[in-house]
Order: C-alpha cells, then sequence, then structure tokens
C-alpha cells in the first residue's frame, strides 16, 4: 500500500490564539488522500493547555478520516510545569 505524508508546520506557540487556525489545517489535510499528517514542532517554543487539547483533537479528526497524526521533533520545556 502506497500511503503518503503530509507536512504540517505549527506556529510558535500553540496557543488560545493560534488553536483555531492550527486545527482548520488540520482539518484540511485530513480530508486529503495522504496517509499520515505529520506536525512538525520543531518551532514550537510554547504549547498551553488550550495548544494541548488542539493536539489531541487534530489526532481524533486525523483518525476519524482514518489518517495517522505524527508529531515530530516536540521541543523540550515548551510545556511550562506549573
Amino acid at each position: 500500500m502506497n500511503r503518503s505524508i503530509q507536512i504540517l508546520e505549527s506556529p510558535s506557540q500553540l496557543t488560545h490564539a493560534t488553536k483555531d487556525e492550527f486545527y482548520q489545517s488540520v482539518q484540511s489535510k485530513a480530508k486529503t488522500a495522504a496517509g499520515w499528517i505529520v506536525v512538525d514542532l520543531g518551532n514550537v517554543d510554547f504549547i498551553d493547555s488550550q495548544g494541548l487539547g488542539v493536539l489531541f483533537a487534530a489526532h481524533k479528526v486525523a483518525a476519524l478520516c482514518h489518517k495517522e497524526l505524527v508529531l515530530l521533533a516536540p521541543q523540550p520545556g515548551s510545556i511550562p510545569l506549573m
């Protein structure tokens, strides 16, 4: 089986302010023929609780579309410990 890969770059801060646009991008990618959606977290320097929530929602929408969501290069320290 030939499965393609689509790469989606995350904003540098995955927060309440950026979650809606990011989620729309995931939905758009999930509707295509790609087998994998790779979210590049290499440039992310901060993720808040809503950013984590949108990653879970992205996984769910990908699964519903029979796609796999893969997180690439998560950065240590991008999620603050409080």
